[in-house]
């Protein structure tokens, strides 16, 4: 923003600011963030982006429009900063997009820096889901068929996962690391009531504590009720 206006006016500037943006994409305040930069001493115009606002995300906004997106956030900027990347992994290709804006300042000496990306990836893809109740056999979880423990060899053998989640007691989780490992898991998602390690310096185990969780949020509830 501008060192011309107080924390307050600013405060109120971000709201209008955000309150059309969401409007204007229909979701919700809170997957909206600002960001801002300019030049020190002169005063946003704030009438002049909520009309931008008004008129570009309609008429604008879509993926092939990147690089005037790049253009748009260039202010003092010389040149567009942009880049693009293909990628190819074992769930399918995935695209990401970076943008940047940022121009050395005559004064202070120093420089600032914005900085975007985006990706088409949406995180982890459930493949599978194994148990070895009969009972839970042939039911599904997300949509995707619970099977049986005995086919976990041959499945990670066709499907390539890299990451593996234990929701098992501490004696199944020590059995299964290292045949999960052997089958090609990069990662360990570790839910077990023990700390997982595993002896490969290319495996990452994050240990998730239920009762530490629990404990956290007993702590805050009882703080809020203060």
């Amino acid at each position: 923003m501008s060192d011309l206006i107080s924390p307050g006016q600013r405060i109120r500037h971000y709201r209008m600011l955000l309150g059309m943006t969401q409007k204007a994409l229909g979701i919700a305040a809170e997957d909206v963030l600002p960001s801002s930069t300019g030049v020190i001493g002169q005063r946003l115009p704030v009438d002049k982006v909520l009309q931008g606002i008004r008129e570009i995300i309609p008429a604008k906004l879509a993926k092939e429009n990147g690089s005037e997106a790049a253009y748009a956030i260039m202010t003092t900027d010389t040149v567009r900063k942009e880049c693009a990347y293909e990628l190819q992994l074992s769930t399918g290709t995935v695209k990401i997009g970076a943008m940047a804006k940022g121009s050395g300042m005559i004064h202070p000496n120093m420089a600032t820096m914005l900085l975007f990306i985006t990706t088409d990836a949406n995180g982890y893809k459930l493949l599978g889901v194994f148990d070895v109740n009969p009972d839970l056999i042939g039911k599904e979880m997300c949509g995707v068929p619970i099977l049986p423990l005995s086919d976990l060899d041959k499945f990670c053998a066709e499907h390539h996962p890299e990451v593996a989640v234990l929701c098992v007691p501490r004696q199944s989780a020590m059995d299964l690391a290292g045949d999960l490992v052997n089958q090609g898991i990069k990662g360990f998602w570790n839910f077990s009531h023990y700390d997982l390690s595993v002896e490969y310096p290319d495996v990452t185990v994050e240990n998730v504590h239920l009762g530490d969780s629990l404990m956290s949020l007993g702590y805050r509830l009882r703080n809020q009720e203060k």
